[in-house]
């Protein structure tokens, strides 16, 4: 029998009570991905499934986070489900954090230009160091570092789909020792200038040290 064999957060389907809720879930994903008018089905024949399948490797999962595995029988043509859902919860492990120290130094600005060294302070690893911008009137610290923090997860997971290994993230976006950053900033905002321990899996492994700065229309204040 083929079948479908999905995965997804547990909170995307806490509000389903029937197997009837779940199968439209999906259908709505592969109807999603059905730019080209193919039809849904079409892109859900290219995940079905047959047989046994002994081992599965699922990647670009967060941490900390309780998922549901789930299968079902499908018509192979169709998609038309066969058999009641099979479900399965799991939750990922946190990553273990170290505690690792971050000197943030504002080395100049000249009008809306900064530039900034960030650099690690006994610790060899990798490290994310970024300016952040999307900050809204009503945030505050605690709120932009959420945000930062998920921004980086979503990151991860969109370098993964596109077939990066966490090797390549590291190589690609991380640091280590030191990092430097020139950026031009927008007049009148406020902007977090960040930094935070990644491990060998790209995940944040730290605290995120951080310094809140300033525009107006024509300088930086910090």
């Amino acid at each position: 029998m083929y079948y479908l064999l999905n995965i997804i957060p547990s909170r995307a389907a806490a509000d389903f009570k029937t197997d009837d809720e779940l199968y439209q879930y999906d259908i709505d994903f592969y109807t999603d991905m059905d730019a080209t008018g193919s039809g849904w089905q079409s892109w859900a024949q290219e995940y079905l499934e047959q047989g046994t399948i002994a081992d599965r490797l699922i990647e670009n999962m967060e941490p900390n986070t309780e998922y549901l595995v789930y299968a079902y029988g499908v018509d192979p043509i169709t998609i038309e489900r066969l058999t009641p859902i099979s479900k399965k919860t799991l939750t990922t492990l946190a990553p273990q954090t170290i505690d690792t120290k971050f000197d943030i130094q504002i080395v100049s600005t000249e009008g809306l230009n900064i530039d900034v060294l960030v650099k690690a302070n006994d610790y060899d690893g990798h490290f994310v160091a970024k300016i952040y911008g999307s900050v809204d009137a009503a945030d505050t610290d605690a709120t932009v570092l959420e945000k930062i923090s998920e921004s980086w997860i979503d990151n991860v997971q969109i370098y993964g789909w596109m077939g990066y290994t966490a090797e390549m993230i590291l190589s690609q976006y991380t640091f280590q020792q030191s990092r430097e950053i020139q950026e031009t900033l927008e007049p009148n905002s406020k902007y977090y200038i960040y930094a935070f321990a990644v491990d060998d899996e790209a995940l944040r492994c730290s605290d995120i040290v951080f310094i809140p700065i300033t525009t107006n229309d024509t300088s930086i204040q910090h």
